[in-house]
């Protein structure tokens, strides 16, 4: 069987980031390795598997939206973020979210044309064939421990911060999404300093007094005000605002860049039969199964979508993504044994509340409740404030954060008796309907599917396929070539990641260092990608 190429080191230097979405930086990097004129491709050299050389680019701009459209997932499956447990709500997709990541660097360089900040990069889309047969059009490629130097280089600062925006003059058509710069103030010692801008917000479609925070089928500008950092800090930047022109880089117009958002991905269905037999729709489905097992039936993963009208470049991504499973002690619940949660029988009194909530703290998983009409886990669905998720308006104890129901409250009736009375389950709180985490037969606590760590991704096959075909199948080899490059005991489930992407080499004014040299950066990268997640069934 033919290998399919490995993608050559191509991720960022640093360590994902926690939900609080705080991004940890590697502290250095080895120094740029050579050209070699073809992108690397491991073994088993066939001519269609020779690439074009990548090129030096600046840097990279990765803005992105976000849709978990399976069971037990979360931000950690972007290989962004650690997990935070899995997102589950039974009336409307459980999580929509608007991720942006970028890095400028000075100098440009030829690791950054295969960049993956937080949408995936396949092999580039010119590649691909527009005459092929529908289904067949698309370029694979298998990436496995892709973390690694970018080369030599100065962050670059561009002011505080990246603004995204349509510019539409009408508030309720305007979008509008801002990264901040981080560090936001340098610290005093800044001799390790790394220049990165990072945002994150839940998906918004705004109104007249808000703006929503993201484009579908339009063009997207930013726009930054210009940098210029502390003496003595080893940053470059670029002290001239983004629509500046600038004759000595090539940028005559006094514009800014933009990328064009392409058009929202919709009707994906995934099947493993070759003519989609049994598909499934990539959806959100809290009671309905995974996706289907690519390694079973006809031992494809077969794609359709609804094709984008806009001849404007999109292109599709679809990748199978296998999560690992953690090393051994790093879950446990507790020091010496693991236990499962388990339905209690019995009267729902007070007595049976607190025996409830004695066994449940020495569960696997503490927040997850097996009984539909229990829900007593008053963390709510917003782990940064202490809103009444809930709705029901009710704080039973008095710790500022609602009930969920699933206990007891002293109510006065007409006649102004008290009496103690059970609440019911809130049906706005489903939060932990499923599990998240489960004893394994070493008698550790694991994540339910696979970890979401990204430290522990077993590896990825990453396709491209053309937008207008409307389907793509992963082929047997092409799922064979992942599976031979990993060791199946490392992994614990897998995901299916399927995108809509836009990308355009725009051009910036010119970079400037501490002692006033001039670099031109240009072009760099700017991503526009819609990603929606699913998880499939894997044994």
């Amino acid at each position: 069987m033919t290998q399919l190429p490995i993608r050559p080191v191509r991720s960022v230097c640093f360590a994902a980031a926690l939900l609080a979405v705080t991004a940890l930086l590697v502290s250095s990097c080895a120094r740029e390795t050579g050209e070699a004129g073809v992108k690397p491709i491991g073994v088993g050299f066939d001519p269609g598997d020779l690439y074009p050389a990548p090129e030096a680019r600046g840097g990279l701009v990765d803005l992105t939206m976000v849709q978990m459209r399976g069971r037990n997932l979360d931000l950690g499956v972007t290989g962004f973020f650690n997990s935070a447990g899995a997102f589950i709500d039974e009336s409307e997709d459980p999580f929509e979210s608007v991720l942006g990541f970028s890095y400028l660097f000075s100098p440009s360089l030829v690791s950054i044309d295969e960049l993956q900040l937080i949408s995936p990069k396949g092999p580039d889309a010119n590649l691909l064939n527009e005459d092929a047969e529908p289904g067949t059009a698309g370029a694979c490629l298998v990436q496995v421990n892709s973390r690694g130097p970018l080369g030599t280089f100065r962050t670059v600062d561009v002011g505080d911060r990246m603004v995204f925006s349509n510019k539409d003059s009408d508030p309720e058509q305007r979008t509008e999404f801002t990264m901040g710069r981080d560090p936001g103030d340098y610290p005093l010692n800044a001799s390790s300093v790394f220049v990165y801008y990072i945002g994150t917000a839940a998906y918004s479609e705004g109104n007249s007094l808000v703006p929503g925070n993201w484009a579908f089928g339009e063009d997207v500008y930013l726009h930054f005000d210009g940098g210029v950092p502390p003496q003595g800090v080893p940053v470059a930047s670029i002290p001239l605002a983004s629509d500046s022109p600038d004759e000595s880089v090539g940028k005559e117009d006094a514009e800014d860049p933009s990328v064009f958002s392409p058009a929202e991905l919709t009707g994906v269905s995934v099947s493993n039969y070759r003519d989609h037999q049994d598909a499934i729709p990539l959806r959100y489905d809290a009671a309905g199964s995974d996706l289907p097992d690519p390694r079973s039936n006809d031992g494809v993963l077969h794609l359709e979508w609804d094709a984008s009208e806009e001849d404007r470049g999109s292109f599709i991504t679809v990748g199978i993504q296998l999560l690992g499973v953690p090393e051994a002690g790093e879950l446990t619940a507790n020091d010496d044994y693991c236990v499962n949660a388990q339905v209690l029988e019995g009267t729902q009194d007070a007595e049976w509340l607190d025996d409830y909530n004695r066994l449940k703290s020495d569960w696997c998983d503490p927040g997850y409740e097996p009984a539909l009409d229990i829900g007593n886990d008053e963390s709510g669905l917003d782990y940064l404030s202490a809103t009444d998720t809930c709705h029901d308006g009710l704080d039973n104890n008095d710790d500022g954060k609602c009930d969920e129901g699933g206990c007891f409250a002293t109510v006065e009736d007409e006649d102004g008796e008290l009496s103690e009375v059970w609440l019911p389950r809130d049906p706005n709180c489903a939060r932990h309907q499923y599990k998240s985490s489960a004893c394994g037969g070493d008698n550790l606590c694991r994540p339910v599917g696979g970890s979401r760590d990204p430290s522990d991704s077993a590896g990825e096959l990453i396709c491209t396929a053309l937008d207008s075909h409307g389907e793509f199948t992963l082929e047997t080899a092409q799922i064979d070539a992942l599976l031979s490059q990993v060791d199946l005991e490392t992994v614990g489930g897998a995901v299916l990641v399927v995108g809509r992407t836009n990308e355009s080499l725009i051009t910036v004014p010119g970079v400037r260092d501490q002692v006033g040299n001039r670099d031109n950066i240009n072009p760099v990268r700017f991503r526009a990608t819609q990603m929606q997640y699913g998880r499939l069934s894997w044994e």
